[in-house]
């Protein structure tokens, strides 16, 4: 009996077997066996395979997806659920992440076990078949984000601590505040792997954890104090004798606190000072350009003279990280401004002399002084402006300056005879003298003579400079001297800039490796100032009164300079000024000086000027008499 007859079909092995016992088989063999041999594939699952845990070996494919839609079908549609707060959340498979393509991994395994009838089946050995397939894939991110949807109605985050401020002077402060929020995280732990359905399929029932603030009210405190430090003091750009400040209140302006690192920090928007930039650009950067030096050998002075330089521009990163570490300290809030040289290739300060190095600078501000004072300032720093004094050569102040006298453009002004500020032309010197020895003093050159004022002049404590840093003259007698004791030649420069009301003297040379320092200055012994005083000015309006003179106190002034050599020896000299206390004085009529000074007062003589130098001092010469017209009369009462 055939196994046809017998209603069972032959495997395709059995068959084979045949086919290989009889020779000549194919020949003898109906066609349409000979075909189905050949094309022969019974479509069957593997014994023994399963999916996802579910066993569809022996199945057809249509078969084994009945049985994982079975399987698979309610488990998808709900495969775990969520309680919050009396509500209830049933997400399909596809919400929480989970995804089941059975259909694929069987096609899969069917094109593992090859086709092609028994001619391959021969020539080929039979490809290895998966029996365990996975079609159930989870992604836990989708899960978090659907719980986290769920969250939103219910959470409370944390409120970070703050701190703003609104203006100059007003600091706003927002406390951190702990919050509430759903535990995502431990709503996935619960949850698990969902690729094994389970039965009944499980509620989580959602909990909340504390959130708390990144930034804390204790962090916003630490935050406020390092604002104070940064903002206590103002900030100081500099480069040689060009300085800009920026305020305490800029500095505040620009703070902007930011989080990082677990902790509130307060740092410069640059961007506010972009003005301020573009200025320090526009003043110190420079194209490349050799030094202008041209010196008259017959007069020994410089008549021209710009410094050489090889180009420059202001290095911006460089300066901000320089301002940003100045402004965290307390003390050290001066920055050198750093430039990006240009060229480096060349010598830019070449000159006969060899004068290749900025010394020292003096400066003093004379603003709101009297029309002759202006002039006369002008006038003796044009004499001075370029003046070489050879190495090992004293400068005598009045023997540089020259003669004062109407025809060397000189004018009339006030100035210190004895007791007294009378008519004299070149009033206003004393502002020259006085910040020429300012500039020598910081270029530690030897002082031989120097004379202080009778009292203390109010120009010569305008800026920073202290009480008693000046020098008087006075033609002839008082002069103002000292000795070149470098070993080059050195060049004094002026500068009388009257819009702002400052004079600068700069010292040019060769540095030699000196270093000077100001130290121990020292004020004691005030004496209040005697009563006002007026002067009659017979020629004025009866009514007429005008201020010339003010009062200060009187005082022992005294200051150090200590010069350290490169090898390190030290050279002390002391300078002392003794200034007498000195009263208001008012240029006055005749009716306000019988009704302000009516103790005494005169009037009569012709006035004849003085040819005076700046003021007198200690070891002045007598004063001439007492200009006519004019006296000095003390105040009752005032």
């Amino acid at each position: 009996m055939t196994a046809e007859h017998s209603g069972q079909s032959p495997t395709r092995r059995a068959l084979l077997l045949a086919g290989l016992g009889v020779v000549g088989f194919a020949a003898a063999a109906p066609v349409a066996l000979v075909a189905a041999l050949l094309r022969g594939d019974d479509g069957m699952l593997p014994a023994g395979m399963r999916v996802d845990g579910v066993d569809v070996g022996g199945l057809s494919p249509e078969e084994a997806v009945a049985r994982l839609d079975a399987h698979w079908g309610p488990y998808l549609a709900n495969p775990v659920s969520f309680e919050l707060g009396g509500r209830m959340w049933h997400p399909s498979a596809a919400d929480v992440g989970l995804t089941v393509d059975y259909r694929a991994a069987l096609r899969g395994a069917i094109a593992a076990q090859g086709g092609g009838g028994i001619t391959r089946r021969i020539s080929e050995p039979p490809a290895s078949v998966d029996r365990a397939l996975v079609a159930a894939k989870f992604d836990a991110n989708v899960l978090r984000g659907y719980v986290a949807g769920i969250a939103q109605g219910f959470d409370q985050p944390a409120v970070d601590a703050g701190v703003s401020l609104a203006g100059a002077d007003t600091v706003a402060v927002r406390p951190g505040q702990t919050g509430r929020v759903v535990d995502v995280e431990a709503a996935v732990g619960a949850v698990g792997d969902l690729t094994q359905p389970v039965s009944p399929r499980p509620v989580i029932t959602l909990t909340f954890r504390e959130d708390f603030p990144a930034y804390t009210t204790d962090d916003v405190r630490a935050a406020l104090d390092q604002i104070t430090r940064m903002t206590s003091a103002p900030l100081w750009l500099t480069h040689k004798s060009r300085g800009w400040t920026i305020t305490p209140e800029e500095l505040r302006a620009a703070i902007n606190v930011q989080g990082n690192d677990q902790r509130l920090t307060p740092t410069l928007d640059f961007t506010r000072f972009n003005d301020l930039f573009t200025l320090i650009d526009d003043t110190l950067a420079a194209e490349p350009h050799p030094t202008v030096f041209d010196y008259d050998e017959a007069r020994n002075r410089v008549r021209a003279f710009e410094v050489g330089n090889p180009g420059q521009i202001v290095d911006r990163a460089a300066l901000e990280q320089a301002m940003a570490q100045a402004v965290a300290s307390p003390d050290d809030r001066v920055v050198e401004i750093p430039l990006i040289l240009l060229n480096t290739g060349a010598d830019f300060a070449e000159n006969p002399l060899g004068i290749r190095d900025l010394l020292a600078i003096g400066d003093s501000v004379y603003k709101g002084s009297p029309d002759y004072r202006l002039h006369n300032i002008s006038v003796g720093a044009r004499k001075l402006d370029g003046l070489v004094v050879p190495a090992g050569e004293t400068f005598s102040f009045l023997q540089s300056i020259g003669p004062f006298e109407l025809r060397h453009g000189w004018v009339e002004g006030s100035v210190i005879l004895a007791d007294k500020t009378e008519q004299g032309i070149g009033g206003g010197i004393c502002q020259v003298s006085t910040t020429l020895f300012r500039a020598v003093l910081n270029a530690g050159l030897r002082i031989e003579e120097r004379w202080p004022h009778l009292y203390r002049v109010r120009y010569y404590e305008m800026g920073p400079a202290p009480i008693g840093i000046d020098a008087t003259i006075f033609s002839p007698g008082l002069d103002f001297k000292f000795r070149n004791d470098t070993e080059h030649p050195i060049m004094l420069r002026a500068h009388a800039d009257e819009d702002i009301g400052a004079l600068t003297f700069e010292v040019w040379g060769v540095n030699d490796g000196r270093r000077v320092e100001i130290v121990d200055h020292e004020l004691k012994d005030w004496e209040d100032p005697p009563p006002d005083e007026g002067i009659v000015e017979p020629t004025e309006d009866p009514e007429f009164e005008e201020q010339v003179e003010w009062a200060k106190r009187g005082v022992l002034a005294a200051f150090s300079r200590v010069i350290t050599w490169p090898d390190g020896s030290e050279t002390r000299s002391t300078f002392r000024s003794s200034f007498v206390p000195w009263p208001n004085r008012y240029l006055v009529g005749i009716d306000v000086a019988k009704a302000r000074f009516p103790a005494q007062y005169t009037v009569g003589f012709p006035y004849t000027p003085l040819v005076a130098g700046g003021g007198g001092g200690a070891g002045a010469p007598a004063p001439p008499p007492f200009p006519a017209g004019r006296a000095v009369l003390a105040a009752h009462g005032r």
